[in-house]
């Protein structure tokens, strides 16, 4: 015969453990109902055409763009210089938009944000979908030959020099403060109209899983790191300097930030760490900023670009050489590189080369540049590492 002690401690099991699936089943469902909806956001966009000079050559370019805001943003400030003109073609069904292209003869640019998941519905020729960004991990301990490397051991001697150290905090207030007076500025003096800062109720909603480092010279805090602290993989989340000031920049605040939070959670015994997300494209100034630890990506947005390229101009051909990015295929990350014809060996393209090969994707891939005129052909020429 059960003790009554005993049938009351299964009843409780058995209530916790419904209550536990119940939660479960309730936060599948609000995920997948906040899934549904990002993707129904994402099938009217606003189509923009636009008129400038190529960034790198100064030649005129046309392009199609069809994104939000700041995805819009990003993508100009990628493609031209400021003295651009952009005309408004209205709001489209994303699955449409490549019909607004017989009435843009000239265009030999495409740039849609979309979900990986549409791109077979957006009818577009000649195109690569590109993650709106990569996330990025290393191990730990850094290795001893990344820690030789010039750049690391000249941004060890700046802390030193001017005499850098660290703190630890959880308490909301402190991480309060670091959102106002160190994040927001810092991200939206970086990236400017591109910016994509985090709300302050996403951040305090994680307070009680996080901790926030703080870089303090002579006293006063001028730098913070906030890492979200996961059982299995921590996380370097944000990254911020007081009032967005270059001068704490210069002095190392930033440098300090990243080598701090490594030597932290390397003594609390994690394996490795994650650095947070960055752009899918080769000269993204946050990816080549994080390529000295050599690190690898550990995931993607299912959100990204569609890049399509209806004509090829020497503009057209400008933005190919000087962007190279990461694009997937069929579920794998390949590196994509356009090369001129004779330049297969060059020291650039072994450079990004290289740096392909730290991040892991499945192969990187020379593209010979394609000859201008309507409807390019990319031709994989001389592979790189399979």
């Amino acid at each position: 015969m059960m003790a009554a002690g005993t049938g009351s401690a299964v009843r409780m099991a058995s209530e916790s453990r419904r209550t536990w699936l119940d939660r479960l089943r309730t936060s599948r469902i609000a995920s997948w109902v906040r899934s549904a909806l990002t993707l129904l956001r994402g099938l009217r966009v606003e189509v923009w055409r636009v008129e400038g000079a190529e960034k790198s050559s100064g030649l005129p370019i046309s392009m199609l763009c069809a994104a939000d805001r700041e995805t819009k943003a990003y993508l100009l400030d990628l493609v031209v210089d400021d003295s651009f003109r952009e005309t408004f073609l209205g709001k489209r069904w994303i699955w449409s938009v490549s019909k607004l292209l017989p009435e843009i003869p000239d265009c030999s640019l495409v740039a849609v944000a979309a979900q990986r998941s549409l791109m077979k519905c957006l009818h577009l020729q000649n195109s690569f979908f590109v993650p709106a960004w990569v996330e990025l991990e290393i191990g730990l301990p850094i290795d001893e030959r990344t820690m030789k490397r010039w750049t690391i051991r000249s941004d060890l001697k700046r802390i030193k020099k001017h005499d850098l150290r660290y703190a630890l905090t959880a308490e909301s207030e402190a991480i309060q403060d670091f959102y106002d007076n160190y994040y927001r500025p810092y991200i939206a003096r970086v990236h400017g109209a591109s910016a994509v800062i985090l709300s302050r109720e996403s951040i305090l909603a994680k307070v009680g899983q996080c901790e926030l480092l703080r870089v303090i010279k002579q006293g006063a805090v001028i730098a913070g790191m906030l890492i979200d602290r996961d059982r299995l993989r921590p996380r370097l989340w944000c990254l911020g300097v007081r009032d967005g000031s270059s001068d704490y920049i210069d002095q190392g605040a930033l440098i300090a930030a990243y080598q701090f939070s490594f030597e932290y959670l390397t003594k609390e015994g994690f394996p490795k760490v994650g650095l947070g997300w960055c752009r899918a494209l080769l000269r993204d100034g946050v990816l080549r900023y994080k390529s000295k630890w050599s690190p690898r990506i550990a995931g993607t947005t299912a959100d990204g670009f569609a890049f399509s390229f209806p004509s090829c101009s020497r503009a057209t051909q400008s933005f190919l050489l000087n962007n190279p990015f990461i694009f997937e295929k069929s579920g794998q990350l390949y590196g994509a590189l356009f090369v001129p014809p004779g330049r297969h060996n060059s020291e650039e393209l072994q450079a990004f080369e290289r740096l392909y090969n730290y991040l892991g994707v499945s192969k990187s891939v020379h593209y010979l540049l394609p000859e201008t005129g309507p409807a390019p052909i990319f031709e994989p020429t001389v592979e790189g590492r399979g």
